[in-house]
């Protein structure tokens, strides 16, 4: 193998748009919504973000039906079962998704947990936190 180091602008431009590679290790932050409609779906191939070149019908499908729906429970089954599909056709190797957990003290109340897509999120609502006295 032959490593080469580039920054993240030619990293796009010169190796992976243009498909000029063998293999990548690549970190995409697809944001907050969880839609892996830009990095996987096969309209997505030529000129999006599908860089692995992923292409299947039930994975189309059920990332389309997640566009569609509203329903927050609905939209979770149907990422579910792409989830699934994903795996079952293994277009890339997901190497990691990072997971930020961090304590609490016990008498600290107003916190509301949730998920953090950022580290900075923990102090989403910092000026509803207080201490209970003792």
């Amino acid at each position: 193998a032959q490593l080469s180091v580039v920054g993240t602008s030619a990293l796009l431009q010169e190796f992976l748009l243009p498909r000029a590679y063998e293999a990548a290790l690549y970190g995409w932050d697809g944001g907050p919504d969880p839609d892996p409609y830009p990095g996987w779906h096969s309209s997505q191939v030529k000129e999006g973000k599908n860089l692995a070149d992923y292409a299947g019908e039930e994975a189309d499908r059920l990332m389309q039906q997640a566009r569609q729906t509203t329903d927050p429970a609905r939209r979770e089954e149907l990422y579910g079962a792409f989830q699934q599909t994903f795996l079952n056709d293994m277009p890339s190797v997901i190497l990691y998704y990072p997971v930020y957990t961090y304590a609490v003290r016990g008498d600290v109340r107003g916190l509301e947990p949730g998920v953090l897509f950022e580290p900075s999120d923990r102090f989403r609502n910092i000026e509803g936190w207080y201490r209970e006295d003792h």
